[in-house]
């Protein structure tokens, strides 16, 4: 959300952020969109149009894509390594299990 949009670069974007204190927020998953915006009134209408702008036209600049690629593997790996988050994944696949079993029977 961030990382560029047509009009300005991560470094702009950051520096609108550093300078307004004003915070964004993002999550995205197959389905689902959710945008969240924090600023002080005074700074509300340039943070609307910085956050209007990072949704309606990002530019994906490849560096940034590939850099988040890379992190978003790196967190992957980090799971597969991690005892607590395999029993995590473990005890969530067997409690969808269950639930689905019990809809079938």
């Amino acid at each position: 959300l961030k990382r560029g949009t047509e009009k300005r670069t991560k470094a702009q974007i950051g520096e609108h952020l550093d300078f307004t204190g004003a915070l964004l927020s993002g999550s995205a998953s197959r389905h689902t969109l959710n945008v969240g915006a924090k600023a002080r009134a005074a700074d509300f209408e340039s943070t609307l149009e910085l956050i209007t702008e990072c949704i309606t036209m990002p530019s994906f600049p490849p560096a940034e894509t590939e850099k988040l690629r890379g992190d978003i593997l790196t967190a992957i790996q980090e799971d597969r390594d991690d005892t607590r988050q395999i029993v995590v994944d473990l005890a969530r696949a067997a409690d969808h299990q269950s639930h689905h079993q019990g809809r079938h029977e």
